[in-house]
């Protein structure tokens, strides 16, 4: 019975440190990493740059 108890405290523990782990990688989708990599793969090298020095004023 102990065993058993046990064992699914520790299923829900490892379950719970899943979900925040997971949780915790998802970025926001208006990151200024982003908005500059989209910048990038529409106009190139140089107008991401002026994007990132425009947002790091901000």
């Amino acid at each position: 019975m102990k065993t058993k108890t046990t064992t699914t405290a520790l299923t829900c523990l490892l379950l719970i440190m899943f979900i925040f782990t997971g949780y915790a990688q998802v970025l926001p989708p208006d990151s200024m990493g982003e908005k500059v990599y989209n910048e990038y793969k529409a106009n190139g090298v140089k107008k991401a740059i002026a994007k990132y020095q425009t947002l790091k004023k901000k």
